[in-house]
């Protein structure tokens, strides 16, 4: 019913649906709001309710693999901070556009160009 008012893509927007839904974030069944002298449906009030919480580690086992895995290359040593060597160092990066921001911890590397680091609000 809802759909007629988006705009896009047919493809596009059931990728989109089956991707919210998978997470369960649709709130398909949602209490239908009592008109005067009715009690509202019986149920709960939403589906996040019953969707169980999960943690980092687990969304992204999910999103690896579920329906659209394959898509997303799992990052291989990432849990034991072998993707962070400058940490592991003591190496300090400086973003080039903003030279006075410390984005060591977080950066944005050119890889065609390989002496270029941007911080996050340099990259946006």
């Amino acid at each position: 019913m809802a759909r007629r008012w988006l705009a896009g893509d047919v493809g596009t927007l059931r990728r989109l649906h089956a991707f919210l839904q998978s997470w369960g974030i649709i709130n398909a069944h949602a209490r239908v709001r009592a008109r005067r002298g009715r009690e509202p449906a019986p149920g709960p009030d939403s589906v996040l309710r019953l969707a169980p919480l999960v943690g980092a580690a687990e969304g992204v086992e999910a999103a690896l693999t579920g329906p659209v895995a394959g898509r997303v290359a799992p990052l291989a040593g990432h849990a034991n901070g072998a993707l962070q060597p400058a940490i592991a160092t003591g190496a300090q990066y400086y973003c080039n556009a903003m030279p006075w921001v410390n984005c060591t911890s977080l950066r944005y590397h050119c890889t065609k160009v390989p002496d270029v680091d941007l911080c996050p609000l340099a990259y946006a």
